[in-house]
């Protein structure tokens, strides 16, 4: 695609994605009625999950309506982290915050970052993968968006085309932002793939299971 060409659909998105909430915002519109991912299992593959919680400015920051922070465990093994923010109809179709600049933030550098295919997934589709470094600290970090349940756009403009549908077909454009990582330790950056990667096919079969579902307010 060339640049003129993603001008001319951006415009065109924009300008179809205000008709459509204009009609949202005139038909009613949605609020989370049931956050089911809060239900996602603790138990996922071999690991077991504990709920944790960051500061309430923190969530105050990500905007989100629900956040999901677990860690999960298998025996003596390193912990790998799941974050789940979700955002109802209202919000808008996209996070207002991403974890690159999360990580940045916390004074990590990014060592890595690249688009890789979904962990379990034979599509088109791709989702972030970095490694982030602080001082002797280094991460693999997975994350991606996903939409309407079990949809996960390969890149901005995918994204925005199912808004678009999403709000014009089934009057809602409700998302969340999946982020997963894992030390990297001794064992070296193959080993922590190869572990994340699986936990993280696990997790996107699962996430449509648990959908938060919407309901319409007039």
């Amino acid at each position: 695609m060339t640049a003129r060409t993603a001008m001319v659909l951006t415009v065109v998105l924009l300008l179809s994605a205000g008709g459509g909430a204009w009609a949202i915002r005139h038909e009613g519109t949605y609020a989370v009625g049931d956050n089911r991912l809060q239900h996602l299992p603790l138990r996922i593959l071999d690991y077991r999950g504990s709920d944790e919680r960051l500061a309430d400015s923190v969530y105050a920051v990500l905007g989100n309506d629900h956040n999901v922070l677990r860690k999960y465990t298998a025996g003596v093994g390193r912990p790998i982290w799941l974050y789940l923010g979700s955002y109802g109809t209202a919000k808008g179709g996209r996070p207002s915050h991403v974890p690159q600049s999360c990580y940045t933030g916390q004074g990590f550098s990014i060592e890595d970052w690249r688009y890789v295919a979904p962990p379990g997934r034979r599509s088109g589709n791709r989702i972030n993968r970095m490694i982030v470094k602080r001082g002797h600290e280094r991460q693999l970090v997975l994350f991606w968006i996903q939409s309407h349940g079990d949809k996960i756009p390969a890149d901005g403009v995918e994204l925005n085309l199912l808004s678009l549908r999403t709000r014009l077909v089934d009057a809602r454009d409700d998302g969340a932002l999946v982020r997963l990582s894992i030390p990297i330790d001794a064992s070296g950056d193959e080993s922590a793939e190869r572990e994340l990667s699986r936990f993280a096919a696990e997790v996107i079969r699962l996430v449509p299971e648990y959908w938060p579902l919407e309901a319409k307010v007039q």
